[in-house]
């Protein structure tokens, strides 16, 4: 009993239906990498209640980039 193989109407070879398939599968990758990306930055971060709130955040890690830490000495001349 030889089965032959059940033809494809499309007319797509199979090369053709193997790099879809390659294809496919790195878009679904790479979305998946990048929900995965933002569901860790924002459980890190967190999403601001809103634009006063994203604005005040900011200039509180603006000022706190700007102060030396506090092992540190300043440097006086």
């Amino acid at each position: 009993m030889n089965q032959q193989p059940i033809q494809d109407a499309s007319g797509i070879t199979p090369e053709q239906r193997r790099q879809a398939n390659r294809v496919g599968l790195v878009l679904g990758g790479v979305a998946i990498v990048v929900l995965l990306t933002s569901f860790i930055v924002f459980t890190v971060a967190g999403l601001p209640k809103d634009a006063k709130e994203a604005k005040r955040l900011e200039l509180r890690d603006a000022t706190r980039r700007s102060m030396p830490d506090p092992g540190q000495t300043p440097n006086r001349p």
